[in-house]
């Protein structure tokens, strides 16, 4: 919606064809793109496996195949198995406000060039 929401004549109006494109957006991201690379995944893995990569046996591509699911096992079971909310000690809405605090000095900084100019 975001992004959609520039198109418009003011980011306020919604025109007619945003909702349908959020939608096909939305489903293409969540489903159709990981399934397709899923398959491709699987179907490179399925044909490395039928062949010989150069003169290497048969084996050292098992080996590799189950050492890259396992890094990839590594970096996305932490997203399924934590069981509580990370605690943070500080503002987390103040990281979003670094934005903010930087267009500000900017503005500032140009305030100044302004007023030196005249």
């Amino acid at each position: 919606m975001s992004i959609t929401s520039l198109s418009g004549p003011t980011p306020e109006t919604r025109l007619m064809w945003m909702a349908p494109f959020e939608v096909y957006f939305g489903i293409c991201i969540k489903f159709v793109n990981p399934a397709i690379l899923t398959y491709m995944l699987l179907e490179f893995v399925a044909s490395d496996l039928e062949s010989n990569y150069a003169e290497q046996p048969p084996i050292m591509q098992i080996y590799a195949t189950i050492i890259i699911f396992a890094l990839i096992l590594i970096l996305t079971a932490p997203m399924f198995l934590c069981e509580y909310p990370e605690i943070f000690e500080h503002n987390i809405d103040l990281e979003f406000n670094a934005d903010n605090v930087y267009e500000a000095k900017l503005r500032a900084m140009q305030g100044n060039k302004i007023q030196d100019e005249t």
